[in-house]
């Protein structure tokens, strides 16, 4: 009774150590395949949250370019132009325009470079292929508008081909944020911008009453 039961020429205890040898083995790897998921997901995270950022950084120069480019077609009217005084008002808005632009991009290089990279993060981030789309197409939209706006391209030879009201843009980044949320999988419920404008008038001021 003090002997091992032999199996051939394994005992049992050989054959339980290799079971439990095994298994752990099993656990170890199963272990190392969910770090690394973990950490793929974390990346990808972060990386979206990057967009995110980016995001919210375009819908605020958005607002400067677009009005600015729309300065940028009066002053390229050929009518208006042969008023001196029109045409020197106008001048004087578009610089101002200008200025409160840079303010808050910074620089011309600050915005193409958060251009280029939002474009790289989309490609290699968003799985969502519609989304993706989404966000390079928008990308270029602006890009091609920074482009004029900031006297890289005249407007004769503007590669713009169209150009969104504010409150539709804002429509649209708002839509796109929600996907973006979506896509790093944090949050099933998200509050729509209809909601959240009824919130906003119904229930946040009575926070403050």
């Amino acid at each position: 009774m003090g002997e091992y039961i032999r199996v051939g020429e394994i005992t049992l205890f050989n054959i339980l150590t290799m079971t439990f040898s095994t298994i752990a083995i099993l656990i170890s790897l199963y272990s190392i395949y969910r770090n690394n998921r973990n950490q793929e997901r974390q990346l990808k995270i972060g990386k979206i949250e990057e967009v995110l950022e980016i995001h919210h950084y375009l819908h605020e120069a958005y607002l400067g370019l677009y009005h600015c480019y729309l300065t940028l077609e009066i002053l390229e009217d050929e009518i208006l132009r042969q008023d001196d005084e029109t045409y020197k008002y106008n001048t004087m808005v578009l610089a101002r325009q200008r200025e409160l632009l840079l303010g808050h991009i910074k620089s011309d290089d600050e915005l193409f470079r958060k251009l280029i990279r939002l474009d790289v993060l989309a490609s290699a981030y968003i799985v969502n292929d519609d989304l993706a789309r989404k966000v390079e197409a928008n990308g270029t939209m602006i890009m091609k508008t920074a482009a004029v706006v900031l006297g890289r391209v005249s407007l004769e030879n503007s590669a713009v081909d169209f150009l969104p009201n504010l409150e539709k843009f804002g429509d649209f980044m708002y839509r796109v944020e929600l996907e973006l949320v979506r896509e790093m999988g944090l949050k099933t419920k998200l509050l729509t911008r209809e909601k959240f404008k009824i919130y906003q008038a119904k229930k946040f001021k009575k926070e403050f009453e």
